[in-house]
Parts: C-alpha cells; structure tokens; sequence
C-alpha cells in the first residue's frame, strides 16, 4: 500500500522544519495504547496474564490526546490489546484526526462487523 500523497507532503514538511530548528531527535510516530484488554487469548501474549483490573481499564479521550499533543508526532499508532473494544476509540481517533494527526488503528478486525455502525463516525483529514 502506497503512502498517499498528503501525507508524504506533511511528514516532508515535518522533518524539514525539524532540520531547520537544528532539532536532532525528534518523533515520527508515537504508539497509544489505550487499553490491555483483547478479544482473543493468544498463547505468546503475555498481556493476557494481566489481573482483572488491569484489563479492564481505559484511557479517557482526554489523557490519548493530552499525550498525543505532548509528543508531538504526527503519526499515531493505536494499539493495545484490541482497540476495537474500547467504548470511545471513534471519539479518541476523531480527535487525533481533527489535530491533523495521522492516525493507525491495529487492530485484529474481528469486531469489524459488530463496530460497523459507528465507523461511519470517523472523519477523514
């Protein structure tokens, strides 16, 4: 899959100004992981092993952009467990999109089908 145009002008626009501040280290893309919990049990995954507490906590929309913003990549690779599973991830992706951020969704898609109603929420930048 080919990069779309777009977005190969911003990461260029973005290296340069880094290049020009005089910037050395720098991030590209950041990993969010807005939660533990996953829909399936994989046997090399350890995060499975994790206590029922651990896994059933969220990452509010507020504290995934907060942290986005103090990054400052503009790239963002949401992860977890399975993102999918989370009650707000439309709203935590539309407002990463909404800062013009690319924004990844790992995901197994399994729960696809079952999330479908609300993927029409999602805008694109």
């Amino acid at each position: 899959m080919s990069v779309p145009v777009r977005q190969s002008i911003r990461m260029a626009a973005y290296l340069a100004k880094q290049r020009i501040k005089g910037v050395e280290k720098f991030p590209l893309l950041v990993e969010l992981e807005p939660l533990f919990a996953c829909n399936l049990a994989c046997a090399g995954c350890g995060k499975i092993q994790y206590p029922a507490n651990i896994l059933k906590q969220r990452m509010s929309v507020e504290r995934a952009t907060a942290a986005i913003e103090e990054c400052g990549a503009p790239m963002v690779s949401i992860a977890g467990g399975e993102p999918l599973i989370h009650p707000e991830i439309h709203l935590i992706a539309n407002e990463l999109v909404k800062r013009k951020k690319f924004v990844f969704l790992c995901t197994n898609a399994l729960l696809i089908p079952r999330k479908w109603s609300w993927s029409g929420a999602f805008q694109y930048a």
